[in-house]
């Protein structure tokens, strides 16, 4: 995936580890290549690798998509046992050795940067038009009566409500 998730640091001497995502796709991946697996759906092997490690399909799942890792040692330790790896280290990193997770710069041409700035100003005035509208609001109950059943009026006529008069 090209979206890193920052994960909880692990402090081992003195050390700070992350959870490897692609350390674990890669062990996800061979754990779902066993036989009694092999042709089974992605979500069938979460579901075996959760029953395995006693946590939900939910958080396995999580951590496929890299939404989060896990959060403690232990759980990271079973999970390089139920993979099948022999080193649970395996599935941490140290940020010295991967890539930078700084956020990333983008260069925009006078084209976009003029586009964004009229989308801006769009949002602008809608929500200056909802805030002075009352925004969503149940006016058009009080007027419903006035509408005729699926409008059987052929003619258009005058709906006055207070402040509002329109035709229809």
């Amino acid at each position: 995936m090209s979206k890193r998730t920052i994960t909880r640091g692990f402090h081992i001497d003195g050390i700070t580890y992350y959870f490897n995502f692609k350390e674990f796709h890669k062990a996800f991946r061979n754990f779902s290549m066993q036989d009694d697996l092999k042709g089974t759906s992605l979500s069938k092997c979460e579901e075996a690798l959760s029953k395995f490690l006693g946590a939900s399909k939910d958080t396995v799942h999580g951590w496929r998509i890299e939404k989060n890792g896990p959060i403690d040692l232990d759980k990271i330790k079973e999970l390089a046992t139920a993979l099948g790896l022999k080193n649970y280290m395996d599935l941490l990193y140290t940020n010295e050795h991967k890539e930078d997770i700084t956020p990333m710069e983008i260069t925009v041409t006078e084209r976009q940067l003029d586009s964004l700035k009229k989308i801006y100003d769009a949002f602008l005035l809608f929500f200056d038009e909802y805030e002075r509208t009352e925004g969503f609001n149940d006016y058009y109950l009080h007027m419903a009566p006035c509408f005729g059943r699926f409008y059987g009026a052929k003619r258009p006529r005058c709906v006055a409500s207070g402040q509002y008069s329109f035709f229809i």
